[in-house]
Formats: C-alpha cells, sequence, structure tokens
C-alpha cells in the first residue's frame, strides 16, 4: 500500500508542479520589489498595496469541488453554482478515481483533498442510483457509476479500505503533519512559505475584514472570490507543531466491506 507524503500540502506532490508553482510566487515577489523599490523587504510580508505573493492557483476545498465529488448525489446544488449542463461537460465530471488523480498530480489548477465520504458510508455518493444523463466521455462512453482502482471490488469495498488506510499506523504516525499544514503553524507566514503551502491572502482570516468594507461592489467581490476559490480553516495551531498520535500496535483487518460493517473501530477518532 502507498500513501501521499502528508507533510506536503497536495498542490506540491508533483515536482514539476511546484517548480511552476514556486516560479508564480518569485514572480510576484519580484515584481513588488521593482514595483516598491523595497529589495530589502521580507518576502511574504506587507509591501503597501502589492499583491501578497502566493503559490496555488486553486484552493484545496471549495464548494465547487466538494460538489465535484457529490454530483451524483445532490445534482440539484451543482445546478445552483453553474449555468450549464449538470456537472458540465462530461470529461470534467468526477468519473475516474485513477483520472481525478492523476488531474491532481499533473493540472496546475486542480489541488483538490478528498472529502469525508470518501472514507465513511458505503460508497453510494459515486453511484449513478438516479440515472442521470451525465454525456458521453470523449471516447464516447456513457459517464455513469464512478471508475475504481483495481484494488477496489465494489464503491462500498473502496471506501472501506480507505478507512482503513486513514486509520492504520502509518498515517497516525504522520497524520499531525497534514493537521499542521491545514489547522497549524504551517498555514501561513514565514513557515507556510518554507513548507510550500502559500495560498492567495483572501483565503486566510487575518486578511478578511468586511467591517473595513464600505463600498457594496468591493464587498460583493471578496465575497464572490472567497466562495469561488475557498478560505483555509481557522488557524488553531499557531506556535508549535501538533503532537503525534499514539499508535495502537494491534490492527485487524476485515476480510470483505460485508464484514467491515460489523467490525469494531475504536480507534476512530483522529
Amino acid at each position: 500500500m502507498t500513501f501521499r507524503d502528508l507533510s506536503k500540502p497536495i498542490g506540491a506532490h508533483s515536482t514539476e508542479k511546484l517548480e511552476t508553482f514556486k516560479s508564480k510566487y518569485f514572480e510576484i515577489v519580484n515584481k513588488q520589489s521593482i514595483n516598491f523599490q523595497s529589495l530589502g523587504t521580507e518576502a511574504g510580508s506587507s509591501t503597501g498595496s502589492g499583491e501578497k505573493p502566493y503559490m496555488y492557483l486553486s484552493h484545496y476545498s471549495t464548494p465547487g469541488i466538494v460538489l465535484y465529488y457529490l454530483i451524483r448525489q445532490v445534482p440539484s446544488y451543482i445546478l445552483k453554482i453553474q449555468n450549464e449542463s449538470v456537472g458540465g461537460p462530461p470529461d470534467k465530471i468526477f468519473h475516474d478515481v485513477n483520472i481525478s488523480w492523476q488531474n491532481v498530480l499533473n493540472i496546475l489548477s486542480d489541488n483538490k483533498e478528498l472529502i469525508p465520504e470518501f472514507y465513511f458510508g458505503d460508497g453510494s455518493f459515486m453511484k449513478n442510483k438516479t440515472k442521470l444523463e451525465l454525456g458521453l466521455n470523449h471516447l464516447q462512453q456513457k459517464v455513469g457509476d464512478v471508475s475504481l482502482p483495481r484494488w477496489a471490488s465494489s464503491h462500498q469495498d473502496f471506501v472501506m479500505k480507505n478507512r482503513y488506510a486513514l486509520e492504520s499506523n502509518h498515517v497516525s504516525a504522520n497524520l499531525h503533519k497534514w493537521i499542521d499544514l491545514v489547522f497549524g503553524y504551517l498555514q501561513r507566514g514565514d513557515r507556510a512559505q518554507f513548507s510550500n503551502n502559500l495560498f492567495q491572502p483572501h483565503t486566510l482570516e487575518e486578511h478578511v475584514d468586511f467591517s473595513q468594507l464600505t463600498n457594496p461592489l468591493q464587498i460583493d467581490a471578496l465575497t464572490t472570490q472567497i466562495r469561488n476559490f475557498g478560505q483555509c480553516p481557522k488557524q488553531l495551531f499557531q506556535n508549535a507543531p501538533h503532537p503525534q498520535r499514539l499508535i495502537r500496535t494491534i490492527s485487524i483487518e476485515p476480510k470483505s466491506a460485508s464484514a467491515a460493517e460489523s467490525a469494531s473501530t475504536p480507534n476512530l477518532e483522529l
């Protein structure tokens, strides 16, 4: 079994993508240095009215990302956020787990994190139970249920195995690194820069203060940007790494998805 590196943001798992993001960051820094004649200013700090440096072109969680995964379960919500057919072009619909992961590795604008449904439940969110007309992909194949990796025998089995991977000793030993990036001391500032964890400033709570805005157009523009681009969660741990989770030495893995339903999972809480 292989695992992602939990010490890296999801957008930094591809070396090629990461180099492109770093180039964008330094492009903004250099532009600031020229415009404000502040070559001695620390990168990432306030530089007057200039654009604050960031790396990623998209966030790891937005309403659109959540609905991308849940299109078969809540198609009506998709229609509320776009003026296209349900889900948009068929090739852009969530239809294959392997392809979605390759997109995360290779496409600059794709930095999605998974949603809880990948670890809990029976996997029905990936099944086209209501027979939605999702169109034909570029191979002229009808888009229906989500295609799974070869190691998963069913959608329920896929979720069950993800769940047991999440509860494995390896993830327990490393999950605190991901918490540091998303909720902790690596979320912002110089530490975020050194961790390749810089998102657009308006994704951070400290850079959004609606009480200082009086122009309705500015308020509407900022609200739209946050809604479309996403926001980082509130920073819960500011000064030190999150402690490592205690690891259980005994691990019982069910033989099938049906066994997983009846298996006890005392190690559930993260």
